[in-house]
């Protein structure tokens, strides 16, 4: 039998989506395609075609609904090797030549990088993301669900105190019954088409990463609700995707060092701050009243604070970020002058210890070598009224 199932999208009066078979059968909460596909199949009257194997949909004719609904092929293994070439080459169509342009205007990140993450989820490839805080991570994961339209589940490693019940589930008793509480992260891996965002995923304890070795690899994908050989297992649903984000370096004191087994079961990227010019730009899309030269002032001051941490020979060993950018532009757009928001955002950032050898006298001095006043608004000097006339 064919791999592949064929049905008829239809919305009821309350709104709701439903998918019919050939014999007339609701097999929607069955199968879980997303609703916005339903949605888009229904918009340009088309058909739905599921593959049972790998839990995909995609978009057909109707007109192949009627066809393959009312006969049965006589090389049925020749047309499914045929349905996957035609999968394939759509696919490969919306990597090349569409995703570039789902990329959010506001999400500074090179065209190449976004069109490979956006083939990771297609193709439900496990990506981490690493780099330092501030540089974009999170926000590119809230990006590519919003862009694809997929169900994002965010899941903090980082704050995760007991990893199994976070992860699996708790067991309790009641009644003289034992009950079990399966996770939000069980019902996240049966998902259709999720996302799962396995954020500091550099601040998993141990516990978690043990859990994690059977969700992430490849030819296993399934969590065991026990540590019992026969226990029960969830497998992870074929359209699933896992993101994670990690801080790697000794700037992050916190972070663990990384598992080499579990590092293995992900493709790396690596996410850089913006360059000045880059700040800048978001800046102004964020805050379009804040003036040209105070923007460029607040790009100027995190990014000589981020060569300084590059240098071999520089003093300062941890970076501003770009939230601590977009808090200084909030504060001037609320008011505040550029050396307030210094005193308030980024000398705080640094220590004392030291005193005019401190990397807070350091930092003072780098940044305020590349600020700035706002140059005063030139009055005009000429009284463009009419002159009177004196009467003789």
């Amino acid at each position: 039998m064919s791999k592949y199932i064929y049905l008829r999208p239809e919305q009821s009066e309350t709104g709701r989506y439903s998918l019919y078979n050939a014999n007339g059968e609701d097999v929607y909460s069955d199968l879980g395609v997303h609703h916005g596909l339903m949605a888009k199949a229904m918009d340009n009257e088309q058909a739905i075609r599921f593959n049972t194997e790998t839990g995909r949909a995609r978009r057909v004719d109707m007109k192949m609904f009627f066809e393959k609904t009312q006969s049965h092929p006589i090389n049925e293994q020749k047309q499914a090797v045929d349905e996957d070439i035609k999968e394939h080459e759509d696919i490969t169509n919306f990597i090349q030549h569409e995703a570039v342009g789902l990329k959010p205007s506001d999400l500074f990140i090179e065209p190449l990088v976004w069109k490979y993450l956006v083939r990771n989820v297609v193709r439900s490839q496990n990506t981490v993301m690493c780099g330092p805080t501030g540089s974009g991570k999170t926000q590119t994961v809230y990006a590519l669900a919003r862009a694809l339209n997929r169900p994002l589940h965010t899941f903090n490693l980082g704050a995760t105190q007991d990893a199994r019940g976070s992860l699996i589930g708790n067991t309790h008793f009641k009644n003289e019954e034992t009950l079990f509480n399966e996770s939000p992260f069980v019902k996240a891996i049966q998902t259709p088409n999720a996302i799962i965002l396995l954020d500091e995923l550099s601040r998993a304890n141990p516990e978690a990463s043990n859990i994690l070795m059977s969700v992430l690899d490849d030819k296993q994908r399934f969590l065991r609700l026990d540590e019992e050989e026969d226990s029960p297992i969830i497998k992870v649903h074929p359209t699933v995707t896992f993101l994670a984000t990690a801080n790697i370096g000794t700037e992050y004191t916190a972070t663990r060092v990384m598992d080499r087994a579990l590092m293995d079961r992900f493709v790396p990227i690596t996410m850089e701050y913006l360059s000045e010019d880059e700040e800048f730009q978001l800046l102004t899309k964020l805050f379009p009243e804040v003036s040209d030269h105070n923007r460029k002032m607040v790009a100027k001051a995190v990014t000589v604070v981020r060569e300084d941490v590059k240098e071999e020979d520089g003093q300062l060993t941890h970076n501003l970020s770009t939230r601590h950018s977009i808090e200084m532009a909030s504060l001037i757009n609320d008011g505040f002058s550029v050396k307030e928001t210094l005193d308030l955002v980024v000398w705080p950032q640094y220590d004392t210890d030291g005193g005019m050898e401190s990397d807070q006298s350091y930092v003072k001095k780098l940044v305020q070598s590349v600020i700035t006043e706002e140059p005063e608004p030139i009055e005009n000097k000429y009284d463009e009224s009419e002159p009177e006339i004196p009467e003789f």
